[in-house]
């Protein structure tokens, strides 16, 4: 192409050009172009940029500084005369266009931030943009400084695995952590993360540099963390906390209470309720119920004058091998309403003297 071997000629005249004189005409030729940058179409841009890159091969630094300053603020500059500034080491030349061009792509991004100064992944943090590829590298590589600034950047887009990073890394930095709670793109996974991860000492200045909005959810997250954890079903603490934590919820239970436990599939708190109703251990309440004989559960239920759509809910609880569910709620239900309240009252009261003497 004519044009090629225009541009082939002028760069073979311009590589003998001394020193001084390449300096000299790459600022007359910044000059023109920086003011008809607007107005020219994108194959002229090419042009410039090729004249440019063929001028600052081998220049020192100074020009070159003077030369990203200059690029930096353009939206169209020449992109090939761009990516070699932003990938120079001398980070006097690459600082402005890092933190402010346009023309970068976010894989010429990662390229500089993998192998960049950590005043290059600073320039880079502060960007207006930033993609999560960029943001991922930047999570791992950059010091204190440059992290603060990446995570106080609206304009910062992290993947899940990049958040979670920042997180991780922002639990041991006060100032970071501070940020990331006033970010607005936090999703609540990542919020109860970084609350469960963070100290005492943090969650207490994550209450306070929370955003007005969301400061009462932080608090309740920490509250919630507070709270003992709940024994698993099975562990001998399990009933305590739960008997605890019903006469908290509900004060004086009801057969209500224990339908609707009962209703939602919650066993042991079903269990642990029919125990507070009848005043007998739930560990009782538990023995009884996993009888293969369901009179002695039927006798409780009567004792306690629960009426048969409660006690079905109870006994679907139960999973035992042999009949069909539907064939032994026929029969207890019939047993059931065939039970004397009177006889089940003196059972109630066997089982209640048992605790009685156990205490």
């Amino acid at each position: 192409m004519p044009e090629a071997s225009a541009i082939k000629e002028l760069e073979d005249t311009i590589a003998a050009f001394p020193h001084e004189r390449r300096v000299r005409v790459l600022q007359r030729v910044t000059d023109a172009l920086i003011p008809m940058v607007p107005r020219l179409q994108d194959h002229h841009i090419d042009v410039f940029d090729h004249i440019i890159c063929s001028l600052i091969a081998e220049l020192e630094p100074r020009a070159l500084v003077e030369l990203g300053l200059r690029l930096a603020p353009l939206a169209r500059a020449p992109r090939r005369t761009v990516s070699l500034l932003a990938r120079n080491y001398d980070f006097s030349v690459a600082g402005a266009i890092l933190a402010e061009s346009e023309q970068l792509t976010s894989a010429e991004l990662v390229d500089v931030a993998t192998i960049g100064t950590q005043r290059h992944l600073l320039a880079i943090s502060g960007r207006k943009r930033l993609d999560p590829p960029v943001t991922e590298v930047l999570v791992r590589r950059a010091n204190a400084e440059a992290l603060r600034i990446l995570a106080g950047n609206a304009g910062a887009a992290f993947s899940s695995n990049g958040y979670t990073g920042l997180i991780e890394r922002a639990v041991d930095d006060t100032p970071t952590a501070e940020k990331v709670i006033q970010r607005a793109d936090i999703s609540p996974e990542h919020l109860q993360m970084m609350i469960s991860r963070a100290s005492e000492l943090l969650r207490g200045r994550l209450i306070g540099a929370a955003p007005a909005p969301r400061r009462a959810v932080v608090e309740r997250l920490i509250a919630k963390l507070a709270e003992p954890a709940t024994p698993d079903i099975g562990d001998e603490r399990y009933y305590v906390h739960t008997m605890a934590r019903l006469k908290a919820e509900h004060g004086t239970l009801t057969e209500k209470d224990v339908a609707a436990l009962a209703g939602d599939k919650k066993a042991g708190e079903a269990t642990a309720a029919l125990a507070m109703i009848s005043n007998i251990p739930p560990e009782t309440v538990e023995e009884i119920m996993d009888q293969e004989r369901l009179e002695p559960f039927l006798m409780m239920c009567k004792a306690a004058n629960f009426r048969w759509p409660t006690v079905r809910s109870l006994l679907e609880l139960r999973a035992r091998p042999g009949r069909s569910m539907q064939d032994v709620l026929t029969s207890a239900c019939d047993d059931f309403n065939r039970l004397s309240p009177r006889v089940s009252q003196q059972a109630l009261k066997f089982w209640q003297s048992k605790r009685a003497a156990a205490g």
